[in-house]
This record gives C-alpha cells, sequence and structure tokens, in this order.
C-alpha cells in the first residue's frame, strides 16, 4: 500500500549537512479524494469570490502569521526537470490510487537562507502555471529556511474541485498553514484531511 511504499524511501536520499547552502527540494502535493477529518474542527473558509488578478489574495483566519509576499525572489530559485525527479514511483502509485490525486509535482533548487532572510515562494509560479488561463487548485506560498534544522512554511489554500469555483461567490477553501523542522535526506509528510504534502530536500554540491 501507500504507506508500505513510503516506507521504503528511505533508500531514496542520504542524510546531509544542513550548513549548505544550495538545495534541491522536490514537493509532491496531492487532494485526498475520500476525505475524512476524523471528527477534528479542521478551517475551511469561504471566499466571497475574487478576480484572476488577486486570486492569491485569500482570507487569514489561523494564527500563524501569512508569508510575506513583498518577500518573494522570483530570482532566488530554479525548478529543475522532470528527469531530475527523485520521487516519480510516489508520484505513479498516488496517481494509480482511488484514493488520492496528484495536483503538482516540482522539483527546484534554491539557496536557504536564514529565517529572517529566506524569501517566500509563490506556489503557481514554482509548478509554472502562473500563466495558465485554468483556474489553480492550489494558490499560495512556501518558505524554506534554515537554523539549526530546515525549515518549512506552507501557506496554501486548496480550492473547491470546481472548475470555476474560485471566481464564485461561497466558495469553499481549505487552507493548510504550518511551520514544520525537517533534516536533508528524509522524506516528510504534511498531513490534512483535504490534501497532502510530500517533501524530499537534499544538499546540492556542484560537479567539479
Amino acid at each position: 500500500g501507500f504507506l508500505s511504499l513510503l516506507a521504503l524511501l528511505g533508500s531514496v536520499a542520504s542524510h546531509g549537512d544542513e550548513t549548505a547552502r544550495q538545495f534541491d527540494i522536490e514537493l509532491i502535493l496531492f487532494a485526498n479524494i475520500n476525505a475524512h477529518d476524523g471528527g477534528e474542527a479542521w478551517p475551511v473558509e469561504e471566499h466571497s469570490g475574487w478576480s484572476r488578478n488577486d486570486r492569491d489574495t485569500l482570507p487569514d483566519t489561523e494564527d500563524m502569521a501569512p508569508l510575506d509576499m513583498a518577500r518573494q525572489d522570483p530570482d532566488g530559485w530554479t525548478r529543475l526537470p522532470e528527469s531530475e525527479h527523485r520521487l516519480t514511483a510516489v508520484a505513479d502509485a498516488l496517481r494509480r490510487s482511488a484514493s488520492y490525486r496528484p495536483l503538482a509535482h516540482v522539483r527546484w533548487r534554491q539557496a536557504v537562507l536564514a529565517p529572517d532572510a529566506s524569501p517566500s515562494i509563490d506556489f503557481t509560479a514554482l509548478t509554472g502555471r502562473a500563466q495558465q488561463e485554468a483556474t489553480p487548485r492550489v494558490v499560495g506560498n512556501l518558505r524554506l529556511s534554515v537554523a539549526r534544522y530546515l525549515h518549512l512554511e506552507t501557506d496554501l489554500r486548496l480550492v473547491e474541485d470546481h472548475p470555476y469555483a474560485a471566481w464564485e461567490p461561497g466558495t469553499r477553501v481549505f487552507p493548510l498553514r504550518q511551520s514544520r523542522r525537517m533534516r536533508s535526506g528524509e522524506l516528510h509528510y504534511i498531513d490534512h484531511p483535504r490534501m497532502g504534502i510530500l517533501v524530499l530536500v537534499t544538499p546540492y554540491t556542484a560537479a567539479p
């Protein structure tokens, strides 16, 4: 099953030195088709509708402060080709599953800075969907920083599964706003009843 597959991924990468300045980050974001909240009251936002020009302007309802849009750096990361993906088998397993639907699979390289200096990354730009006319299912920002450990902050919204829902009043939006401590070389899983994120961070060393 899916969990068994994750258990085998210890061989995907080995532990690295968190002081390395360049990292490769691979991320798979998927929707949970058979969403089940286990009785928990997970946040759901209702938006009055927004235009294509402000689709990332979403309501803030949780205690964690939203990532600072002003600190985005469009030149601070480089998207890597699919030929360099290391989690393709995991993405394929999700795609074959009746319970999950992959929404994004991307690998990029960036310099990882201290929390007070690390910029956020626009998710639609990262996945290459910023210029597409179709409504993105997921909008928001990510930020990876390093202190003693790596830290990944997610400030994402999963839009209700409807082709035009994002532009209609009353749209349901499911937020995923977390801060997760990570170690390089480990596959991390960020859970939510409506979606999930798998992240693998590995140090990058340029060839001599």
